[in-house]
């Protein structure tokens, strides 16, 4: 009686509907359905557009990937947090240090000796926890700095790592750049350990956005670069910095995941490999696509083809003796 409960990580069989959820959401609109319900199911599904964003990270090989959908605030990144679960602060893959960084605030540690033992306590805390807890937005924000640091690819600033609840593996990556300035939930958890927030759309007149943060549309500011114009910046209303399915890399380039199919050399003229990136300074797709086979590229994820209709007709299900049968 009255044992603690604690979340593992099962191996096990899933369905996995991202393969084929742009035609789950297509065919909504072929059936006979309450409009409520398939709202319901669009809403499950939660296909979102948006970019992937690489953050590098000293003592990691490959880049530590975020999910967003709103890059033109990638600016305001003033820090990142990671989910307590996340392979870069778990098991054999964990880079967590094992002291501090010298000038580490006192808010940030939990109490700890070492960022393993914050991060380890925080682990176990969270694992006690169901993901309806960990996601209620009325909840005080919590976490605990990893030790480590990330490069905002954009303007090259270090931006600290943190691992809190609110952050659940099973969505995106598992790891989000936290912009402050335009999100409640970061602005809470910048607010809580001191972290900076910037504004990159301009809020309207009356609003500080360092009491609150500003979700509306507005002109976008603090965002430039030596490959983005401040002056275009200034005059541009809020918009996706990239396609839908693009990645910004290290330089603040964007990346098409626009791949050419087989048959092309890697690196030629006209071409590149099946799982090469198509690389741009720029977020225009087309000197993108110059690069890859012209009769032949397509994107990833590729949608299923189309299900071939059965030559007869399934049998009519009926509902006997409280439980389904066909006749």
């Amino acid at each position: 009686g009255n044992y603690p409960v604690f979340k593992r990580n099962l191996s096990q069989w899933m369905m996995r509907i991202t393969a084929y959820a742009d035609r789950l959401i297509a065919d909504l609109d072929t059936i006979d359905w309450p409009e409520k319900v398939r709202l319901m199911q669009r809403n499950w599904i939660g296909r979102s557009e948006g970019a992937w964003v690489d953050f590098t990270v000293p003592g990691l090989e490959e880049p530590l990937t975020v999910f967003t959908t709103r890059p033109d605030t990638l600016f305001g990144a003033t820090f990142m947090v990671v989910s307590p679960e996340h392979p870069l602060v778990t098991g054999a893959t964990s880079l967590v240090p094992a002291e501090w960084p010298e000038g580490t605030a006192g808010e940030w540690t939990g109490g700890a000796a070492t960022p393993r033992d914050a991060v380890a306590a925080y682990q176990a805390r969270a694992a006690a926890e169901t993901d309806e807890e960990r996601t209620d937005e009325t909840r005080p924000k919590t976490g605990v700095f990893t030790g480590l640091f990330a490069t905002n690819p954009v303007n090259g600033e270090p931006v600290p790592v943190f691992t809190a609840d609110y952050v659940l593996m099973g969505y995106g990556t598992g790891a989000i750049m936290a912009v402050p300035s335009g999100d409640q939930r970061d602005h809470d958890f910048a607010s809580k350990y001191g972290l900076p927030i910037v504004a990159t759309i301009l809020p309207e007149e009356g609003h500080d956005v360092q009491e609150s943060a500003w979700t509306g549309d507005g002109v976008v500011v603090n965002s430039a670069n030596d490959e983005i114009s401040s002056t275009a910046s200034a005059r541009t209303r809020r918009r996706p910095a990239s396609p839908p399915g693009w990645r910004i890399g290290a330089s603040g380039a964007a990346r098409s995941r626009t791949a050419c199919a087989t048959g092309c050399s890697p690196g030629s003229a006209t071409g590149a490999s099946r799982s090469r990136w198509c690389t741009t300074t720029t977020v225009s797709p087309t000197s993108c696509r110059t690069r890859c086979c012209p009769s032949t590229r397509r994107r990833f994820p590729t949608s299923l083809p189309a299900p071939t209709p059965p030559t007869t007709p399934p049998p009519t299900p009926s509902r006997r003796s409280g439980a389904w049968t066909t006749g």
